[in-house]
């Protein structure tokens, strides 16, 4: 059995979803993936979550090179025959440093400049890149100059015996929404929320939503739909184990994600593969590749909150609007987005880079070790949060990537 070792933190992120459809659908063709990470604060964070399928170096020197240099041993001593990074920087990092014995698949999870610059700084050393949607493969090759056939695009798949198709027939009054995920208005535009739901329950009033996930924006989310009075119609469930996630998207009718950005959302597969109807941001190149608007969900302008609004309130009316669209998103998931099509897709790339030569860059030393200087905080890092979001809002409207 050939050995992965798939380099992040564990914890209940999308990150680490991919890791475990990847466990799950690669087992079945030969391989061994471990989770992999080094340094305290990722113990710390592991043991907050309570996973078993991971290991996390920790050093007694909790820097960089020490790290780095624990790493490169466990990889050797433990004979992985190909690692997988994602962005983290010490592990990313590491790339430039492996024997040219350990094969290197990178993948580019999102489409934010904190996503391509880890890729930036190990792109001389990576085997092949996978892109989570075409956007993503877009940005690479024409801002940043990667090569097209290093880069591959692979989306993200659904395990369809996991999420079984729900019979929506919902002929009561009440619609119920749900909001699943990080808690984060940056990247999820969670605080929009209040102003869509309270938009759309001046049309339709009998509407529930239902806020499963945590994140640094729970308590203001919560103040802010207290003080539109919707306290009532929300609940605030937290995060809940990802057992209980299937049975979530089966229960609910409309699927809610105002994100300002996205690479290749699990949570949205998962959703369409319930027939949980999406209302989601269109984000060129990402969502516009998975929702076929009003045949299979609803696209929406990113921060459009009369959109979002009048969308639901559509969909709320129309019953058999949205039991038509519930039938083609559960048929558009177990068509093209299934944990089978993705496990396929990346056992063959991971066979074409076992079956060649390593032809990256010469591996560097460890005597002369050095973090890239892509990994280091740049001045975007500076320009204050309203601003990149009302900047990101306008310009994907208008089609400019950012």
């Amino acid at each position: 059995m050939r050995k992965v070792a798939y380099f992040q933190i564990a914890h209940c992120g999308g990150t680490y979803t991919v890791f475990k459809l990847l466990q799950e659908g690669l087992k079945r063709k030969g391989y061994s993936l471990r989770c992999v990470a080094t340094g305290s604060s990722h113990r710390k964070a592991m043991d907050s979550v309570h996973v078993d399928d991971a290991v996390v170096l920790c050093p007694e020197t909790d820097d960089a090179r020490s790290r780095t240099q624990a790493l490169l041993d466990y990889i050797t001593s433990e004979r992985f025959d190909v690692i997988i990074a994602n962005g983290t920087p010490v592990e990313t990092n590491a790339m430039r440093f492996m024997p040219p014995s350990v094969r290197r698949l990178y993948i580019v999870h999102n489409i934010t400049h904190g996503a391509y610059a880890p890729a930036r700084a190990v792109r001389d050393w990576a085997d092949l890149y996978v892109a989570v949607s075409p956007r993503v493969k877009g940005d690479m090759v024409r801002r940043f100059g990667f090569p097209a056939d290093s880069v591959r695009t692979v989306f993200h798949g659904v395990d369809v015996g996991s999420f079984p198709e729900s019979t929506r027939v919902n002929t009561g009054k009440v619609v119920r929404l749900l909001s699943l995920g990080r808690i984060n208005d940056y990247a999820k535009g969670v605080m929009w929320l209040p102003e869509i739901l309270e938009r759309a329950m001046g049309s339709y009033s009998a509407l529930e939503l239902d806020v499963v996930g945590d994140g640094p924006e729970e308590d203001k989310l919560a103040r802010a739909f207290a003080r539109k009075g919707l306290s009532g119609k929300v609940n605030l469930i937290g995060r809940v184990p990802r057992g209980r996630v299937p049975d979530l998207f089966s229960s609910h009718d409309i699927f809610l994600m105002p994100s300002r950005f996205e690479g290749c959302p699990t949570a949205l597969l998962e959703a369409m593969a319930t027939g949980c109807v999406p209302v989601v941001s269109r984000i060129k190149g990402v969502t516009d590749e998975i929702v076929c608007d009003r045949a299979s969900g609803m696209l929406c302008p990113i921060g459009d909150v009369a959109s979002f609004a009048e969308s639901l309130v559509r969909l709320a009316e129309d019953r058999t609007l949205l039991r038509g669209l519930s039938q083609r998103a559960t048929r558009r998931i177990r068509e093209r987005f299934t944990l089978e099509r993705m496990a396929d897709d990346y056992d063959q790339l991971l066979r074409e880079i076992l079956n060649k030569p390593y032809g990256g860059a010469t591996p560097l030393e460890m005597s002369d070790f050095e973090m890239h200087p892509l990994f280091q905080a740049t001045w975007r890092t500076k320009i204050p949060l309203p601003l990149k979001n009302f900047a990101r809002k306008w310009l994907e409207r208008v089609g400019i990537q950012i």
